[in-house]
């Protein structure tokens, strides 16, 4: 019998190599592979190719390659039961999206750094350039109220100086497994007095669990601003201080001639610590000082005391700037765009200071002239340098712009870590360093201000 349906078999192979019309009232061996052996995702790509080289139909032109693709559309909704479908949806489409976020995240960063680097070329190579520098080798190039804050931040990052108050003490040991303070960090009994006490643990481990929920989540910007960063600004700077703590993620430089050639007036910093001309919050009228800026505004056409004319900032002189970035983002974006921001802050107060206060109806152009003297002076030699903070998801790190006296360049002195929000020492420290920066601030940046920008006699602050 075996042999009988070979021969069988051949002979219709003869006629069907001859032509005979029995080849095709023979089932198509597509057919019944279609109904065996239904093609998996994983095979769907490669099956019409087989049928093309081994079914009788190949033979016959496009017949058989337009029945191939049928079986694609009903096995994509009839192989897969409710239950598979559920959990094709529940678990790989959920897990693709996470994927594709994180991917997205990672993905951006050379783009980030690319966009860095482009605006480093322009701010570097235009005709008036910005230097990007590291402290580590500053040496005597720059300022000695610098030098003094890197000491002291430096102190801080290797122990040697107290940061928590002595009151807060108790609390922390408590649970000193879990926060990873040790003894020496506290001031000493009786120590600190007339400072502001230190943030209790509480609110220091609700900033340091959000911190660390926003970097395992990827959270963009706008959500480490508002779950991080401010509440942390928050507890270092308190709210009856002489410094404001003002979100500026939409300011622009308001003047173009305060931009370095070809770069773009786009994004710049997220946070400002700005001075309150009306500090004391007691005081019903206007001060001194709020007198002094309403009049230095009258005098400029954008109505800002600042180099942008964001409204917030418009009657609060920017002391301190900040540019923060997401877990994966770009450090060598935000510095590029603080040292572009900067820039443009040094410049106006450079024409500010060296119009003399210009009278009033003079236009911003007018003053920008005035302050191309080549000369700086030696009020802006007093001031020395401009403070200013990067954040790149965990990590805080303190900047500074300095200007040259003679030719003008303005150089941004960049990588000095000052703390992390990943851990609870970590973010004191950061307050700590803020409140340093603070002190230079009100104490050194103000009276030069109130001075040399505002025409003031320092019995008038």
């Amino acid at each position: 019998m075996d042999n009988q349906h070979f021969l069988d078999w051949l002979r219709a192979a003869r006629r069907d190599r001859d032509g005979g019309s029995s080849a095709r009232k023979r089932p198509r061996p597509s057919d019944s592979a279609d109904i065996i052996d239904p093609p998996t995702p994983a095979t769907m790509e490669t099956i019409p190719d087989k049928r093309r080289r081994i079914g009788p139909s190949a033979s016959h032109g496009g017949a058989g390659e337009d029945r191939t693709p049928r079986p694609r559309r009903p096995f994509s909704r009839a192989a897969l039961s409710p239950k598979r479908s559920a959990s094709f949806v529940d678990e790989s489409s959920i897990r693709s999206h996470a994927r594709s976020h994180a991917s997205s995240s990672i993905m951006s960063e050379p783009s980030s750094n690319a966009s860095a680097r482009k605006i480093r070329r322009h701010v570097q190579l235009g005709p008036d350039p910005v230097k990007f520098m590291p402290f580590a080798e500053a040496g005597d190039n720059i300022p000695r109220a610098l030098k003094e804050l890197l000491l002291d931040f430096n102190k801080v990052e290797a122990g040697a100086v107290p940061i928590i108050s002595h009151s807060r003490r108790d609390e922390i040991r408590r649970s000193e497994a879990r926060v990873g303070v040790f003894e020496n960090a506290f001031l000493s009994e009786g120590a600190g007095q007339g400072e502001v006490e230190s943030p209790p643990l509480e609110d220091v481990l609700r900033i340091m669990r959000m911190a660390n929920e926003c970097a395992a989540l990827r959270c963009d910007e706008h959500a480490w601003n508002c779950g991080v960063h401010f509440p942390l600004l928050r507890l270092a700077i308190p709210e009856n201080s002489l410094l404001k703590i003002v979100p500026c993620t939409s300011a622009r430089v308001s003047n173009k001639q305060f931009l370095p050639a070809s770069v773009p007036n786009d994004k710049m910093v997220d946070f400002c610590l700005a001075i309150d001309p009306y500090w004391p919050l007691e005081t019903e009228d206007s001060t001194p000082a709020s007198v002094a800026v309403d009049e230095v505004r009258l005098s400029l056409s954008s109505y800002s005391i600042s180099h942008t004319d964001y409204a917030p900032l418009a009657q609060y002189p920017i002391a301190l700037s900040i540019a923060a970035k997401h877990q994966n983002g770009s450090g060598a974006e935000a510095e590029a765009q603080l040292g572009v921001w900067q820039t443009a802050q040094w410049k106006m107060l450079e024409a500010m200071v060296y119009s003399g206060l210009a009278p009033q109806g003079s236009d911003a152009g007018d003053i920008v002239g005035l302050a191309a003297n080549p000369s700086p002076g030696a009020c802006l030699e007093e001031l020395g340098f401009l403070p200013g903070i990067y954040i790149v998801g965990h990590r805080w790190t303190f900047a500074a712009t300095t200007r040259d006296p003679e030719s003008g360049r303005t150089t941004l002195w960049t990588g000095k870590d000052f703390g992390s929000t990943s851990d609870a020492l970590g973010i004191y420290r950061i307050i700590w360093c803020l409140r340093r920066i603070q002190k230079f601030l009100t104490e050194v940046y103000w009276p030069w201000y109130q001075k040399y920008v505002l025409d003031m006699e320092m019995s008038d602050g």
